[in-house]
């Protein structure tokens, strides 16, 4: 008999300037009735992005993903099956310079001053697009300031996978607080943060693992039994628009990575379709 196992797909950056027929055919042929959960970009800023075509990478405009009438009719669509959960994935997703760093959009200064506006844009897009959405976010790069979080929290969002509290807030009060915080859960209640997990410490947030940070059998074997065993959902996180690219330093395509593990968790678990069960945005 096999184990059960919770499961999801993570599929962050539909914008703008996703192709409605290849995402179609990525839902429909790799997907197929998992959960997927997908992180749309709201009003994407054209800059040097793997996402982007090259012709509006110095533009410095923004592109409303309402503009692409083709792949919000898609969203809409999927909407239709009870495994599809959209989730706002930022506003712009652009990227800062300083010191030779990219400063990510929810770790830039003043971010916390524009997320509730940008909040409110998300949520009435959602509510005129999808039947009954639930209040979810994905920070852009996973990185996120305490104050931004803080936000969230408030506004009852369930966060995916957010360690730029943990790794990135200690300029401020509340970011030490929440460190040293997690540290103690790590020290006393073993969470390791680099496993898939499910936290209700400070909001409702689940852990996700990188496609790109899988590397082997041994590997998501461990992720597997452990999540298994905790009843923690396995989420991968991973790009739709990154499935024709090479691994580094491989011939394999992340396409046919990602499908040899579907077909491993497929043979050893019962997969059980994730729900988030968050609060609905009205």
């Amino acid at each position: 008999m096999k184990k059960k196992l919770i499961f999801a797909i993570r599929d962050d950056d539909v914008s703008f300037f996703t192709s409605p027929e290849k995402y179609e055919e990525f839902c429909s042929k790799y997907i197929k009735n998992h959960s997927l959960i997908s992180g749309i970009i709201l009003n994407q800023k054209g800059s040097p992005s793997l996402n982007i075509p090259t012709k509006y990478w110095y533009t410095e405009l923004n592109y409303n993903i309402e503009k692409n009438s083709g792949i919000c009719k898609l969203l809409s669509d999927l909407d239709n099956k009870n495994n599809f959960f959209p989730a706002i994935h930022g506003y712009e997703h652009n990227y800062l310079i300083k010191d030779n760093t990219f400063v990510p959009e929810l770790r830039q200064k003043k971010a916390s001053t524009k997320l509730n506006k940008n909040l409110d844009i998300g949520e009435k897009f959602f509510l005129k697009t999808f039947q009954n959405p639930q209040k979810l976010f994905i920070p852009p790069s996973n990185t996120i300031s305490a104050n931004c979080a803080s936000i969230l929290f408030k506004r009852n969002y369930t966060l995916f996978n957010y360690p730029g509290i943990f790794r990135r807030s200690r300029d401020s009060i509340k970011g030490y607080k929440v460190m040293i915080e997690r540290i103690m859960n790590i020290v006393f209640k073993r969470i390791d943060l680099q496993k898939p997990y499910y936290e209700n410490k400070f909001s409702k947030c689940f852990n996700a693992v990188p496609l790109t940070s899988l590397k082997s059998e041994k590997q998501l074997n461990k992720f597997t039994n452990y999540c298994s065993e905790k009843g923690y959902p396995l989420i991968i996180s991973m790009h739709q628009w990154e499935l024709d690219f090479f691994k580094p330093y491989s011939e394999i395509k992340f396409l046919e990575h990602f499908l040899e593990i579907i077909r491993f968790l497929e043979l050893k678990f019962e997969l059980v379709n994730f729900n988030p069960n968050a609060e609905i945005i009205s």
